[in-house]
């Protein structure tokens, strides 16, 4: 038996971010207006800002205001790279906490690897998408996380 101790579970329920609808909002309306005048005497043009701005507000809705049913609501960190991600339509998949995950005191954008196997998951958390606390102590685990794969590729 080793000297370590496994860290409890972290469980993080998540709510709608209002900063990440208007992110989110901000960066469609951008693009669109920027294809509006790149494109502004072709029928393609027009088509291609209705086309960005059906994906603004589907992103929006799914992403920033976890309206759709594959929203991830919650999260349980189970060990040091596993969690539970729990969606609104009720499944839950089992994931491995990928190492290209970003952590910044402001953003926290998690790369999750359903397993045995699925499709990558990407939750992006801003600071109203949980308690603060929560999400200190997520940042944390993060970082040790991400220190201890650094220190095990270090010594290959």
């Amino acid at each position: 038996m080793s000297g370590q101790r496994t860290p409890p579970r972290l469980r993080l329920a998540l709510k709608p971010s209002r900063l990440l609808a208007g992110l989110l909002a901000t960066a469609h309306v951008g693009a669109a207006v920027a294809l509006g005048v790149a494109l502004a005497d072709r029928l393609g043009g027009a088509l291609a800002v209705l086309l960005l701005a059906g994906h603004g507000a589907w992103a929006v809705y799914r992403h920033a205001l976890l309206c759709g049913q594959r929203a991830v609501v919650w999260l349980e960190v189970t060990d040091e790279d596993t969690c539970v991600a729990g969606e609104r339509g009720g499944t839950m998949r089992t994931c491995r906490i990928d190492a290209d995950s970003y952590v910044t005191p402001a953003l926290i954008v998690l790369q999750l690897a359903p397993l045995p196997r699925g499709r990558r998951i990407c939750v992006v958390l801003l600071p109203d998408s949980s308690s603060a606390q929560a999400l200190r102590r997520l940042r944390g685990r993060l970082r040790l996380m991400n220190a201890g794969r650094a220190d095990a590729d270090a010594s290959l």
